[in-house]
Protein backbone atom coordinates (compact mmCIF):
# COMPACT_ATOMS: atom_id res chain seq x y z
CA UNK A 1 0.00 0.00 0.00
CA UNK A 2 0.97 3.62 -0.46
CA UNK A 3 0.60 6.41 2.04
CA UNK A 4 -1.42 9.24 0.53
CA UNK A 5 0.13 12.64 -0.12
CA UNK A 6 -1.46 14.04 3.05
CA UNK A 7 -0.99 17.82 2.90
CA UNK A 8 1.53 20.50 2.08
CA UNK A 9 2.31 20.68 5.78
CA UNK A 10 5.02 18.23 4.86
CA UNK A 11 7.10 20.71 2.87
CA UNK A 12 7.62 24.42 3.17
CA UNK A 13 11.32 23.85 2.55
CA UNK A 14 13.43 26.98 2.91
CA UNK A 15 16.83 28.42 3.77
CA UNK A 16 15.94 27.97 7.47
CA UNK A 17 15.54 24.33 6.57
CA UNK A 18 14.19 23.09 9.90
CA UNK A 19 11.41 25.60 9.64
CA UNK A 20 9.20 23.74 7.29
CA UNK A 21 10.47 20.44 6.11
CA UNK A 22 10.23 17.74 8.74
CA UNK A 23 6.97 15.92 8.32
CA UNK A 24 5.53 12.85 6.75
CA UNK A 25 6.91 14.08 3.43
CA UNK A 26 9.75 11.60 3.73
CA UNK A 27 7.35 8.72 3.95
CA UNK A 28 4.40 10.24 2.11
CA UNK A 29 5.54 9.14 -1.33
CA UNK A 30 6.74 5.75 -0.12
CA UNK A 31 4.98 2.48 -0.68
CA UNK A 32 4.63 0.99 2.79
CA UNK A 33 2.37 -0.33 5.49
CA UNK A 34 -0.87 1.47 6.37
CA UNK A 35 -0.46 4.81 8.14
CA UNK A 36 -1.84 3.41 11.37
CA UNK A 37 1.08 1.02 11.59
CA UNK A 38 3.60 3.77 10.95
CA UNK A 39 2.17 5.83 13.76
CA UNK A 40 3.33 3.25 16.26
CA UNK A 41 6.96 3.82 15.29
CA UNK A 42 8.78 6.14 17.67
CA UNK A 43 10.23 8.55 15.09
CA UNK A 44 9.76 12.34 14.73
CA UNK A 45 9.62 11.84 10.98
CA UNK A 46 6.27 10.10 11.35
CA UNK A 47 4.60 13.24 12.72
CA UNK A 48 3.13 16.14 10.82
CA UNK A 49 4.94 19.45 10.80
CA UNK A 50 2.49 21.00 13.24
CA UNK A 51 3.17 18.21 15.74
CA UNK A 52 6.97 18.46 15.61
CA UNK A 53 8.87 20.81 17.88
CA UNK A 54 12.27 20.66 16.17
CA UNK A 55 14.37 18.77 18.66
CA UNK A 56 17.76 19.27 17.03
CA UNK A 57 19.84 16.15 17.42
CA UNK A 58 16.73 14.04 17.95
CA UNK A 59 15.51 15.29 14.58
CA UNK A 60 18.56 13.78 12.93
CA UNK A 61 17.84 10.48 14.64
CA UNK A 62 14.30 10.69 13.29
CA UNK A 63 15.62 11.06 9.77
CA UNK A 64 17.93 8.09 10.22
CA UNK A 65 15.08 5.99 11.58
CA UNK A 66 13.00 6.94 8.55
CA UNK A 67 15.85 5.90 6.26
CA UNK A 68 15.96 2.48 7.92
CA UNK A 69 12.23 2.04 7.43
CA UNK A 70 12.45 2.95 3.76
CA UNK A 71 15.46 0.71 3.16
CA UNK A 72 13.44 -2.18 4.60
CA UNK A 73 10.61 -1.35 2.21
CA UNK A 74 13.03 -1.36 -0.72
CA UNK A 75 14.26 -4.79 0.28
CA UNK A 76 10.67 -6.03 0.32
CA UNK A 77 9.76 -4.37 -2.99
CA UNK A 78 12.82 -3.29 -4.99
CA UNK A 79 10.71 -2.33 -8.02
CA UNK A 80 8.65 0.43 -6.36
CA UNK A 81 10.03 3.76 -7.60
CA UNK A 82 8.43 5.90 -4.91
CA UNK A 83 10.44 4.15 -2.18
CA UNK A 84 13.69 5.32 -3.76
CA UNK A 85 12.38 8.88 -3.86
CA UNK A 86 11.58 8.64 -0.16
CA UNK A 87 15.11 7.46 0.61
CA UNK A 88 16.57 10.26 -1.50
CA UNK A 89 14.45 12.82 0.34
CA UNK A 90 15.84 11.69 3.69
CA UNK A 91 19.36 12.34 2.40
CA UNK A 92 18.30 15.79 1.19
CA UNK A 93 16.96 16.63 4.63
CA UNK A 94 20.14 15.48 6.33
CA UNK A 95 22.13 17.74 4.01
CA UNK A 96 19.87 20.77 4.01
CA UNK A 97 19.33 20.74 7.76
CA UNK A 98 23.08 20.68 8.21
CA UNK A 99 23.19 17.31 9.94
CA UNK A 100 25.58 15.89 7.35
CA UNK A 101 27.86 17.35 4.68
CA UNK A 102 27.02 16.99 1.00
CA UNK A 103 29.75 14.42 0.38
CA UNK A 104 28.37 12.13 3.06
CA UNK A 105 24.75 11.86 1.96
CA UNK A 106 24.11 13.31 -1.49
CA UNK A 107 25.83 10.59 -3.57
CA UNK A 108 23.31 8.08 -2.12
CA UNK A 109 20.55 10.59 -2.77
CA UNK A 110 21.51 10.86 -6.44
CA UNK A 111 21.77 7.10 -6.83
CA UNK A 112 18.37 6.58 -5.24
CA UNK A 113 16.50 9.16 -7.29
CA UNK A 114 18.06 7.98 -10.54
CA UNK A 115 16.93 4.45 -9.70
CA UNK A 116 13.42 5.81 -9.18
CA UNK A 117 13.47 7.43 -12.62
CA UNK A 118 14.81 4.25 -14.16
CA UNK A 119 11.77 2.45 -12.78
CA UNK A 120 9.29 5.23 -13.56
CA UNK A 121 10.52 8.03 -15.86
CA UNK A 122 7.30 10.00 -15.34
CA UNK A 123 7.28 10.05 -11.55
CA UNK A 124 6.78 13.72 -10.72
CA UNK A 125 8.27 13.57 -7.23
CA UNK A 126 11.45 12.01 -8.60
CA UNK A 127 11.99 14.89 -11.02
CA UNK A 128 11.51 17.39 -8.20
CA UNK A 129 14.02 15.56 -6.02
CA UNK A 130 16.50 15.31 -8.88
CA UNK A 131 16.12 19.05 -9.32
CA UNK A 132 17.29 19.54 -5.74
CA UNK A 133 20.21 17.15 -6.28
CA UNK A 134 21.25 19.25 -9.25
CA UNK A 135 21.06 22.41 -7.16
CA UNK A 136 23.66 20.85 -4.89
CA UNK A 137 25.81 20.15 -7.95
CA UNK A 138 25.31 23.77 -9.09
CA UNK A 139 23.90 22.64 -12.42
CA UNK A 140 21.38 25.45 -12.41
CA UNK A 141 19.82 24.95 -15.85
CA UNK A 142 19.32 21.21 -15.41
CA UNK A 143 17.89 21.81 -11.93
CA UNK A 144 15.29 24.16 -13.35
CA UNK A 145 14.34 21.71 -16.08
CA UNK A 146 13.61 18.94 -13.61
CA UNK A 147 11.82 21.22 -11.14
CA UNK A 148 9.58 22.45 -13.94
CA UNK A 149 9.00 18.89 -15.16
CA UNK A 150 7.93 17.85 -11.67
CA UNK A 151 5.21 20.50 -11.84
CA UNK A 152 4.17 19.63 -15.38
CA UNK A 153 3.72 15.98 -14.44
CA UNK A 154 1.72 16.79 -11.30
CA UNK A 155 0.48 20.41 -11.31
CA UNK A 156 -1.46 20.11 -8.05
CA UNK A 157 1.53 19.00 -5.99
CA UNK A 158 2.20 21.99 -3.77
CA UNK A 159 5.66 20.90 -2.65
CA UNK A 160 6.85 20.86 -6.26
CA UNK A 161 5.48 24.37 -6.76
CA UNK A 162 7.27 25.58 -3.65
CA UNK A 163 10.62 24.02 -4.56
CA UNK A 164 10.48 25.82 -7.88
CA UNK A 165 9.58 29.09 -6.13
CA UNK A 166 12.72 28.68 -4.02
CA UNK A 167 14.82 28.10 -7.13
CA UNK A 168 13.41 31.25 -8.73
CA UNK A 169 14.07 33.28 -5.58
CA UNK A 170 17.65 31.99 -5.38
CA UNK A 171 18.22 33.09 -8.96
CA UNK A 172 16.89 36.57 -8.18
CA UNK A 173 13.74 36.09 -10.27
CA UNK A 174 11.52 37.51 -7.58
CA UNK A 175 8.39 38.31 -9.61
CA UNK A 176 8.25 34.73 -10.86
CA UNK A 177 9.04 33.37 -7.40
CA UNK A 178 6.19 35.36 -5.86
CA UNK A 179 3.68 34.02 -8.39
CA UNK A 180 4.94 30.46 -7.96
CA UNK A 181 4.78 30.75 -4.19
CA UNK A 182 1.21 32.00 -4.32
CA UNK A 183 0.28 28.95 -6.40
CA UNK A 184 1.73 26.61 -3.80
CA UNK A 185 0.01 28.55 -1.01
CA UNK A 186 -3.32 28.26 -2.81
CA UNK A 187 -2.85 24.50 -2.97
CA UNK A 188 -1.95 24.29 0.72
CA UNK A 189 -2.24 27.07 3.27
CA UNK A 190 -1.03 25.07 6.27
CA UNK A 191 1.36 26.48 8.84
CA UNK A 192 4.24 24.77 7.05
CA UNK A 193 3.42 26.49 3.79
CA UNK A 194 3.04 29.79 5.65
CA UNK A 195 6.72 29.43 6.50
CA UNK A 196 7.48 28.56 2.89
CA UNK A 197 5.64 31.68 1.77
CA UNK A 198 7.57 33.72 4.34
CA UNK A 199 10.86 32.55 2.86
CA UNK A 200 9.94 33.97 -0.53
CA UNK A 201 8.96 37.27 1.10
CA UNK A 202 12.30 37.22 2.95
CA UNK A 203 14.37 36.91 -0.20
CA UNK A 204 12.16 39.55 -1.80
CA UNK A 205 12.87 41.74 1.26
CA UNK A 206 9.25 42.31 2.14
CA UNK A 207 9.77 42.43 5.90
CA UNK A 208 6.35 43.83 6.75
CA UNK A 209 4.72 41.18 4.60
CA UNK A 210 6.53 38.54 6.66
CA UNK A 211 5.39 40.10 9.93
CA UNK A 212 1.79 40.31 8.73
CA UNK A 213 1.86 36.66 7.74
CA UNK A 214 3.70 35.24 10.76
CA UNK A 215 2.10 37.01 13.69
CA UNK A 216 -1.33 35.41 13.05
CA UNK A 217 0.44 32.05 12.68
CA UNK A 218 1.88 32.43 16.18
CA UNK A 219 -1.48 33.54 17.51
CA UNK A 220 -2.96 30.27 16.23
CA UNK A 221 -0.14 28.19 17.72
CA UNK A 222 2.13 29.86 20.26
CA UNK A 223 4.48 26.88 20.29
CA UNK A 224 5.09 26.76 16.53
CA UNK A 225 8.85 27.33 16.42
CA UNK A 226 9.46 28.10 12.74
CA UNK A 227 7.21 31.14 12.85
CA UNK A 228 9.36 32.64 15.62
CA UNK A 229 12.55 31.99 13.65
CA UNK A 230 11.32 33.77 10.52
CA UNK A 231 9.63 36.52 12.49
CA UNK A 232 12.93 37.13 14.26
CA UNK A 233 14.60 37.56 10.88
CA UNK A 234 12.00 40.10 9.84
CA UNK A 235 12.40 42.08 13.06
CA UNK A 236 16.19 42.17 12.59
CA UNK A 237 15.78 43.62 9.11
CA UNK A 238 13.31 46.18 10.46
CA UNK A 239 15.90 47.02 13.15
CA UNK A 240 13.45 46.14 15.91
CA UNK A 241 16.22 44.43 17.81
CA UNK A 242 14.54 43.92 21.18
CA UNK A 243 11.62 42.18 19.48
CA UNK A 244 14.01 40.19 17.33
CA UNK A 245 16.00 38.89 20.29
CA UNK A 246 12.90 38.00 22.28
CA UNK A 247 11.47 36.20 19.27
CA UNK A 248 14.69 34.34 18.48
CA UNK A 249 15.05 33.21 22.09
CA UNK A 250 11.67 31.56 21.83
CA UNK A 251 12.67 29.96 18.53
CA UNK A 252 15.86 28.57 20.10
CA UNK A 253 13.86 27.14 22.98
CA UNK A 254 11.38 25.45 20.67
CA UNK A 255 14.09 24.06 18.38
CA UNK A 256 16.25 22.61 21.17
CA UNK A 257 19.04 25.00 20.16
CA UNK A 258 19.21 23.84 16.57
CA UNK A 259 22.41 25.34 15.14
CA UNK A 260 20.90 27.57 12.48
CA UNK A 261 18.33 29.00 14.87
CA UNK A 262 20.99 29.59 17.51
CA UNK A 263 23.06 31.36 14.84
CA UNK A 264 20.12 33.63 14.11
CA UNK A 265 20.01 34.63 17.77
CA UNK A 266 23.77 35.22 17.77
CA UNK A 267 23.47 37.43 14.71
CA UNK A 268 20.66 39.41 16.35
CA UNK A 269 22.77 39.92 19.46
CA UNK A 270 25.76 41.01 17.37
CA UNK A 271 23.99 43.41 15.06
CA UNK A 272 22.23 45.07 18.00
CA UNK A 273 25.55 45.73 19.75
CA UNK A 274 25.30 43.00 22.40
CA UNK A 275 28.75 41.63 21.62
CA UNK A 276 29.29 39.61 24.78
CA UNK A 277 26.13 37.61 24.27
CA UNK A 278 26.90 37.19 20.57
CA UNK A 279 30.30 35.72 21.41
CA UNK A 280 28.72 33.33 23.88
CA UNK A 281 26.56 32.03 21.04
CA UNK A 282 29.58 31.85 18.75
CA UNK A 283 31.44 29.79 21.36
CA UNK A 284 28.50 27.41 21.68
CA UNK A 285 28.36 26.94 17.89
CA UNK A 286 32.05 26.05 17.85
CA UNK A 287 31.48 23.55 20.66
CA UNK A 288 28.57 22.03 18.78
CA UNK A 289 30.76 21.75 15.68
CA UNK A 290 33.18 19.58 17.64
CA UNK A 291 30.37 17.10 18.38
CA UNK A 292 28.72 16.90 14.98
CA UNK A 293 28.56 18.65 11.63
CA UNK A 294 27.59 22.34 11.80
CA UNK A 295 27.44 24.13 8.44
CA UNK A 296 30.15 26.82 8.29
CA UNK A 297 27.55 29.28 6.99
CA UNK A 298 25.80 29.26 10.37
CA UNK A 299 28.97 30.33 12.18
CA UNK A 300 29.65 32.93 9.47
CA UNK A 301 26.21 34.40 10.20
CA UNK A 302 27.36 35.50 13.66
CA UNK A 303 30.74 36.77 12.43
CA UNK A 304 29.00 39.04 9.91
CA UNK A 305 26.88 40.49 12.69
CA UNK A 306 30.07 41.22 14.61
CA UNK A 307 31.61 42.95 11.60
CA UNK A 308 34.26 40.24 11.21
CA UNK A 309 33.99 39.99 7.46
CA UNK A 310 37.21 38.15 6.70
CA UNK A 311 36.44 35.45 9.28
CA UNK A 312 33.00 35.10 7.72
CA UNK A 313 34.41 34.77 4.21
CA UNK A 314 36.89 32.14 5.43
CA UNK A 315 33.88 30.10 6.55
CA UNK A 316 31.96 30.74 3.34
CA UNK A 317 34.92 29.46 1.33
CA UNK A 318 34.85 26.33 3.47
CA UNK A 319 31.10 26.08 2.83
CA UNK A 320 31.79 26.32 -0.91
CA UNK A 321 34.15 23.35 -0.73
CA UNK A 322 31.54 21.41 1.27
CA UNK A 323 28.74 22.32 -1.16
CA UNK A 324 26.63 23.70 1.67
CA UNK A 325 22.95 24.08 0.85
CA UNK A 326 22.81 27.67 2.09
CA UNK A 327 25.10 28.92 -0.67
CA UNK A 328 22.37 28.25 -3.21
CA UNK A 329 20.83 31.49 -1.90
CA UNK A 330 23.97 33.60 -1.58
CA UNK A 331 22.94 35.97 -4.39
CA UNK A 332 19.84 37.04 -2.49
CA UNK A 333 20.54 36.37 1.21
CA UNK A 334 20.10 39.76 2.97
CA UNK A 335 22.63 39.23 5.75
CA UNK A 336 25.37 38.71 3.16
CA UNK A 337 24.92 42.27 1.91
CA UNK A 338 27.72 43.39 4.23
CA UNK A 339 30.13 41.26 2.20
CA UNK A 340 29.11 42.10 -1.36
CA UNK A 341 31.89 44.62 -1.97
CA UNK A 342 34.60 42.32 -0.57
CA UNK A 343 36.86 41.02 -3.39
CA UNK A 344 36.96 37.51 -1.93
CA UNK A 345 33.18 37.38 -1.71
CA UNK A 346 32.85 38.61 -5.30
CA UNK A 347 35.24 35.87 -6.38
CA UNK A 348 33.17 33.30 -4.48
CA UNK A 349 29.97 34.41 -6.21
CA UNK A 350 31.72 34.06 -9.57
CA UNK A 351 32.83 30.53 -8.69
CA UNK A 352 29.19 29.56 -8.11
CA UNK A 353 28.52 30.32 -11.81
CA UNK A 354 24.94 31.43 -11.30
CA UNK A 355 22.96 32.08 -14.49
CA UNK A 356 23.30 35.64 -15.72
Amino acid sequence: MRISELSMAKWGFTLRQWSAAVTLMILASVTTAPAAELETIDSPATNTIEALRYPGKEMKEGFLNSAKQIEALIQDDPDEAANYVGLADVQIFLWCYGFAPHAEVMPLCETSVKKALELDPNLAAAHTTLGVVLLGQRDWDAAERHLRLGIELEPTRAQAQHWYALYLAAMGRHDEARKQSLRSFELDYSSGMTIGRSSILYFERDWQGMIDLLKPTIERDESYGPAYDWLGMAYVQEQQFDKAIETYRRAVELSDSLAEVLAGLGHAYAISGREEEARQVLDKLHRLAKRWHVPPVQIAFVHVGLGENQEAIDLLEKAYEQRSWELVFMQVEPWLDELRTEPRFIALIEKMKFPK
